[in-house]
């Protein structure tokens, strides 16, 4: 029975030894997977970022593309504006000649029946 004692002993201690190994690879083991999703998902960030600022450097084209259309479309109004300015003259000149001609009717008629 001493024998089987002392057999049941080191059983155990070999058991509890085991126990903690075991546990401790699991510990490392689980550090291990911790550290491998951190890298993925860093990772994962890392790209969700560049492909952030890559959607950021296309919108800033667009709209570097759009201000030059809307300073075109400027240029077009002034130009616009010019002509109608003209249009303007030409019709406050030409009522200027109608009534310029009315009022020497008038004046003709009025001179005329004196």
């Amino acid at each position: 029975m001493k024998v089987s004692n002392k057999i049941k002993i080191i059983l155990c201690a070999i058991n509890l030894i085991l126990i903690i190994s075991v546990n401790a690879i699991a510990e490392e083991i689980k550090n291990l997977t911790i550290n491998e999703r951190m890298i993925r998902l860093e990772t994962k960030v890392e790209e969700g970022f560049k492909a952030v600022n890559q959607r950021i450097d296309d919108l800033d084209k667009r709209i570097d593309g759009l201000d030059k259309r809307i300073d075109g479309l400027d240029k077009r109004i002034d130009g616009l504006d010019k002509r109608i300015d003209n249009l303007i003259n030409i019709v406050v000149g030409g009522f200027g000649i109608i009534f310029a001609g009315i009022f020497s009717l008038i004046g003709f008629v009025i001179w005329d029946r004196r």
